[in-house]
């Protein structure tokens, strides 16, 4: 799917608010997260389609005509009828952002939180368990953990959830003592002392 702009994601999220109450409220919501995400990984194999999808030059009743041939009694009316009126709307282009938006307020719901952990060496099972329970410890949710490994980050753990992030590898540890240290050396200078005085 194309990249969004930012200005489109206050759109999208108030797309993604209204199908998740709608679908809520009809008891559908997995089954509409499920076959949303599903034909987001289906746009996302098929960039030809997902760019005909988005490009504004085609007439919305072209567009109209085709999800409709293409997808009517495959997915749920619900969803169908969403991306009918996303159509209309010439909003195609901004389908995995109304998704990721949609996946935010499911996960919110059913208490599940993204959780992005960046390790030196992958995740043990017992390491992902711990890292599970201090996350449900401190937000009361349950995490999704999303993994990365970075050989630069010289042990410890970097996680991140939402906007924060809470580093305790060795290298961010270095990073503080060297910064301790100069702003240490830098106090002294200034003060007139020999940062080795009685070394």
């Amino acid at each position: 799917m194309p990249k969004v702009e930012e200005g489109a994601i206050a759109i999208a999220d108030v797309y993604a608010q209204s199908l998740y109450a709608l679908a809520d409220e009809r008891g559908q919501a997995d089954a509409i997260f499920e076959e949303f995400g599903d034909l987001i990984r289906y746009l996302d194999d098929d960039a030809a389609f997902a760019s005909y999808l988005a490009d504004a030059r085609v007439e919305s009743d072209r567009r109209k005509a085709l999800l409709e041939k293409v997808f009517r009694g495959r997915m749920s009316d619900l969803l169908l009828d969403a991306l009918q009126v996303f159509n209309a709307k010439d909003r195609l282009g901004i389908l995995a952002a109304v998704f990721e938006r949609f996946r935010a307020a499911h996960d919110e719901k059913q208490g599940r939180i993204d959780v992005h952990v960046t390790t030196a060496v992958p995740l043990t099972d017992e390491l992902r368990t711990k890292v599970s329970a201090a996350v449900r410890e401190r937000t009361s949710k349950t995490a999704r953990l999303i993994e990365t490994t970075d050989p630069d980050i010289l042990g410890g753990l970097i996680l991140r959830i939402g906007d924060t992030k809470i580093d305790t590898s060795i290298a961010n540890h270095l990073r503080r003592m060297r910064d301790a240290l100069k702003a240490r050396a830098s106090q002294e200078i200034h003060g007139g002392r020999s940062y080795f005085e009685g070394a």
